[in-house]
């Protein structure tokens, strides 16, 4: 096990006296907890006499993606506001037991500085380090501070973002704009690797589909009838689809839009896929959520798009998001609700008959990418700790 991996239910944990260690806090989704592990395994290449510790949320799942990477995560009963008088009341009573916890955590582990990946999670650890003047880092992954992050943003010693526009929302001379980071093995495939990995032709051209992690049921009900769409006007067409549907809305697209119901389009459906680099590299144009993770993957290995950003994000903060790519020329934007599946049909039809449009479009979200955000943050969290590297 990797000195970042190491258990943190004993913070002492027979390590050196003196040693300094930075606490990294993420819950809630992968898209926070992802980019938190990659920043650890950053911070344990560059400075391995720092200790890293890490902390997440109460839910099963946000353990079960550290435990996947050989981590041991601190955990805390803290989750998103209920609703009603108790549901508010229970969640401040959890808030301030957080705290509390985390005060005496920062102070038996010995942290010399908090790193907050976003979300609400960040917010116990970061006000216990507030409260005994350890420094905070923060890190945003959104094209918008996140409620916890607005709050936090004033009082950190840095703040790090995946948007240079953020640097407008956060105190003078406290922003750095790092990008987001994404997994290590993320541009490592090639198109071949791609295609072998879902059996697919390198000659022929991939569409790739995904809601995020969770799904995305009205987006899958939307694509899947742009596909029957676009499999009538071209029979011909040989293009391949390989669709993440999410865990819940796999059986139900798979009843919905069988592989045999189609005449020229060739469709792979999977309930979740773990190796997204391959999914990456082998698309010719992807349609996507605007999820922070999603698109700095795809920026990344320059993936031209066509984004349905969802319309109950948080602050809108999904639309946001799109708007860099779209203003870059890597993507368009598209709505369920505003737009028909017939003109998704027609987009899709029209980019990948014009091969220097997506080439364009691919260059252009590479302009985006940020391939060092991992460590770009690993270090910044170092100098607030003044612990080298």
């Amino acid at each position: 096990m990797n000195r970042e991996n190491a258990r943190t239910e004993s913070p002492s944990g027979g390590r050196p006296p003196g040693t300094a260690a930075i606490a990294i806090a993420a819950g809630g989704t992968g898209g926070h907890i992802m980019p938190a592990i990659s920043v650890g395994r950053a911070l344990g290449a560059i400075a391995p006499q720092c200790r890293v510790e890490y902390v997440c949320g109460r839910r099963e799942q946000e353990a079960e993606w550290f435990r996947a990477a050989g981590i041991a995560p601190v955990r805390l009963p803290i989750g998103r506001m209920g609703r009603g008088l108790w549901g508010k009341s229970g969640a401040v009573a959890a808030l301030a037991f957080s705290v509390a916890k985390m005060i005496v955590f920062v102070r038996r582990a010995r942290i010399g500085v908090v790193l907050g990946m976003g979300g609400y999670l960040s917010a116990p650890p970061c006000v216990a380090a507030l409260i005994l003047r350890r420094p905070i880092v923060i890190h945003e992954a959104n094209a918008v501070l996140g409620r916890t992050n607005r709050w936090l943003a004033r009082r950190a010693r840095l703040t790090a973002g995946a948007y240079k526009e953020l640097e407008n929302l956060v105190p003078a001379g406290r922003f750095r704009w790092t990008g987001n980071p994404v997994r290590e093995t993320m541009g490592t495939a090639s198109r071949e690797d791609g295609c072998r990995e879902f059996g697919l032709a390198p000659a022929r051209p991939v569409v790739a589909v995904t809601g995020g992690s969770q799904g995305a049921a009205s987006l899958n009900r939307f694509v899947g009838e742009a596909l029957r769409r676009l499999d009538a006007a071209q029979p011909g067409a040989r293009i391949q689809v390989v669709w993440a549907c999410g865990r819940n809305d796999y059986e139900e697209c798979m009843r919905q839009y069988p592989a045999d119901s189609f005449r020229g389009i060739d469709v792979r459906m999977f309930p979740f896929i773990a190796k997204m680099e391959s999914f990456w590299a082998a698309a010719s144009l992807a349609i996507t959520r605007a999820g922070a993770s999603t698109l700095s993957e795809m920026a990344l290995c320059g993936v031209p798009a066509v984004i349905f950003p969802l319309r109950s994000a948080m602050d809108d903060h999904q639309r946001l998001n799109a708007e860099a790519l779209v203003g870059a020329g890597a993507a368009t934007a598209m709505s369920e609700y505003d737009n028909r599946p017939e003109q998704l049909a027609g987009a899709v039809a029209d980019l990948l008959a014009n091969a220097e449009k997506l080439k364009a479009m691919s260059a252009a979200a590479r302009t985006l990418a940020r391939p060092n955000a991992a460590r770009d943050i690993a270090r910044l969290a170092l100098e607030a700790a003044q612990c080298g590297g």
